[in-house]
Parts: C-alpha cells; structure tokens; sequence
C-alpha cells in the first residue's frame, strides 16, 4: 500500500508519504479505531502521549528520495525511516502536483501520481471554542470530497483522535456532543488542551509496480484551540 497525505494548516503545511504492506484495517486498530467512519459520522482513537505515528513493520522501498512538483516549483520529501517519507514547512497553493520517485526503489517502480490542492471551504461559524460550538457549516471546497473534523484532546498522560466526516456537498453536519465525553488516561487530571482542525479532504488514486493500492489524501485545514483547568 502506498500513501500520500498533504495537509495545509494556517500555521504551515506537511506532505508525508508511506510505503508498507499493509492494509487499512491493521494500521487503524493500533490506535483503537477498528473501522472507517461513514459519512455523517465519527470515530474515535487513543494514544499515549507522543503522537500517532508508529515504524512500519513491513516497510516498501520505492526510491531514495519523492519529488512534489506543482505550481511553486519542486518540494523534495526525504526519507525519515523505512518507508517513511516528509517534507515540512513546505508553502503548497491551490492547484495540481504530481508526486514521482524517479527511477524508483527495490520494492516498488518508477510512478508519477497526481493530485489536487483544492480551493479550501469557509467555514462561517469558525468563533466559538471546540466542542462547545458542535454544528458545523461550510460553503465551497470539493463538493465530490469529505468535510473533515479533525480533534485532537491531550493532557499529560495521553490523547485522544476524533475524526468525523460528512459529504462535501451536505453544507451542514452535527457532531452533538461526541467530544463532550472523550476521556484520555489518567482520567480529568491535568490540563486539558483542544486542537481541532475542519477542513475539505479530497481522495485520490495512483498506480506503481509492486503496490497493489495507491491511495493519497489533500485537505486545507481551518483551525481553532482551547484550554480547559
């Protein structure tokens, strides 16, 4: 399986890449979530504290180094480990890049994918602290893409993921209390800090030698946070 994610924050943008053998579900379960999230819904995930990434067991090779090329020019991503590949604090506008890997690697052949930095949608009733504002409303972005809300909820001890998703074209979509409840470990102790992202996330397909699936994911992230005592 081949994965390429570029995600834009106001506070900067990342592109990372990953090549495994893997399939969705495995990976999923490493952090509780045993399943996707279907439209007009949510799923929930744990971690402690650190983050969600994990090394990959089975790692693909598909070359020394990935190239995004679009309209600012060429971004290269470098490998972080096995399989693993990011570049960050990279600047991506809206449009079209291709992500190829030159004459490719051991496990995987030369491929160009290409994607699409959509125009972002806006997000009226941005004001409000997380989780105390639970209905969500857009204009524009992918009508053909997911609106995604993305939560993330963390003391001391560890966090918590929230992913929910809704059908680009809905324009509205209720979360209703899911974030009200999360608990991480270790209980309420400590500090509590919300970071929650909402943004447009459009899918795309890509072909290689040696992967059996190419999946890669573009998404501009609106962004607002909150600190409970």
């Amino acid at each position: 399986m081949g994965w390429l994610w570029a995600e834009k924050w106001p506070s900067g943008t990342t592109v990372k890449a990953a090549f495994a053998k893997l399939d969705t579900a495995s990976m999923l379960s490493r952090i509780g979530i045993f399943g996707l999230p279907a439209p007009g819904s949510c799923i929930e995930g744990y971690a402690a504290a650190g983050g969600f990434d994990y090394p990959l067991t089975d790692a693909l090779d598909p070359g020394q180094t990935l190239t995004l090329s679009g309209p600012g020019g060429d971004i290269t991503l470098r490998a972080e480990g096995a399989g693993r590949y990011t570049a960050t604090g990279v600047n991506l506008s809206t449009g079209t890049y291709t992500l190829s890997n030159g004459q490719g690697g051991r496990d995987i052949g030369a491929f160009v994918a290409t994607i699409e930095l959509k125009q972002p949608l806006t997000w009226p009733n941005i004001s409000g602290e997380p989780a105390a504002v639970p209905n969500f409303q857009w204009t524009g972005g992918d009508p053909n893409g997911f609106a995604l809300v993305n939560t993330t909820i963390r003391n001391d001890f560890g966090q918590s993921l929230s992913l929910c998703t809704a059908p680009g074209s809905a324009r509205f979509f209720s979360i209703g209390g899911v974030f009200a409840d999360v608990s991480v470990a270790g209980g309420r102790f400590g500090v509590l800090r919300v970071d929650e992202g909402f943004g447009m996330l459009s899918l795309f397909r890509f072909a290689a030698p040696g992967l059996d699936v190419g999946l890669a994911g573009t998404v501009q992230f609106h962004n607002r946070k909150a600190t409970f005592n």
